[in-house]
């Protein structure tokens, strides 16, 4: 663990505040990387000597910010934040978004073929009977041999013939 921070447990800043701006720091000054894993709460009151409310408060409000990411069962890690989508006029795909970036990435072609969608398939894709031959295409991404996204898609092979 990184050094344990010296808290002015006199002054005007409440202790969970300037718990949070430490594990800001260990954050953003890469001491802990993305999916660093954190102690337990418990553990973590016991070695900053304050109570497990704290230490609860400063790190709910980091996972409310996106800093933290908490799992039941498994414990709270660092975000991921290299994988945020841009929302509105600056939508792309993961991919372009990786490559702008300068993330290394790799993608594996788990499945690819024609296939004739069900009704049900053809009524979530908004579709006619009649356009129900597509392209359907399964892939999964990843980061630093971690898998990060698997993606199913289905493009109408009336439109796109030979794909």
């Amino acid at each position: 663990m990184t050094l344990q921070p010296e808290f002015d447990r006199t002054g005007p800043v409440p202790i969970y505040q300037q718990i949070k701006d430490w594990i800001r720091q260990q954050i953003l000054s890469g001491s802990w990387p993305s999916h660093y894993k954190l102690q337990a709460e418990t553990d973590l009151a016991e070695t900053l000597e304050v109570s497990r409310g704290t230490v609860r408060k400063a790190i709910a409000e980091l996972a409310e910010e996106g800093l933290l990411m908490r799992t039941h069962g498994r414990g709270t890690f660092v975000a991921a934040n290299v994988l945020e989508q841009p929302l509105g006029n600056n939508m792309v795909t993961i991919s372009e978004d990786l490559i702008s970036k300068g993330i290394p990435f790799e993608t594996t072609v788990l499945a690819k073929r024609i296939i004739q969608v069900d009704s049900k398939l053809t009524t979530r894709l908004h579709t006619s009977a009649d356009k129900s031959t597509f392209f359907f295409l399964k892939r999964i991404r990843f980061i630093e041999d971690e898998p990060v996204v698997l993606s199913h898609n289905y493009v109408r092979y009336d439109v796109c013939p030979g794909i």
